[in-house]
């Protein structure tokens, strides 16, 4: 009885986390769908930048490492099933990317 009770929680936790994978396979799927652009030639809706991000003078220290960072979502979870949350922080500043000699403000209202 205990072994089939272990068996079926197995499953049960295996079926969730192929559930969130591929959960996060579809957000970067649609993220890695739109072609990155030099900062400098922007057009106007979403784009997709990369660069080194630099502080717009504030900056958060993430609850759980403690290191300093522009955006964090910290989650603490209890029980075996990886699905209830017993603490939740999400928090976000605006922040700069730069590539090369041209930079951007990022305001991450909303940002997931």
């Amino acid at each position: 009885m205990l072994l089939e009770l272990a068996a079926a929680a197995g499953l049960v936790a295996g079926i969730g986390a192929l559930w969130r994978g591929f959960r996060a396979h579809r957000t970067g799927a649609r993220v890695e769908g739109i072609g990155t652009s030099p900062i400098a030639t922007l057009a106007a809706g979403e784009v997709r930048v990369t660069g080194v991000v630099e502080t717009a003078g504030v900056t958060l220290r993430s609850p759980i490492l403690g290191l300093p960072a522009v955006y964090y979502d910290s989650k603490i979870r209890s029980g075996g099933d990886g699905e209830t949350n017993t603490w939740h922080d999400s928090r976000a500043v605006s922040f700069f990317v730069r590539d090369g000699g041209a930079s951007i403000r990022v305001l991450p209202a909303g940002a997931t």
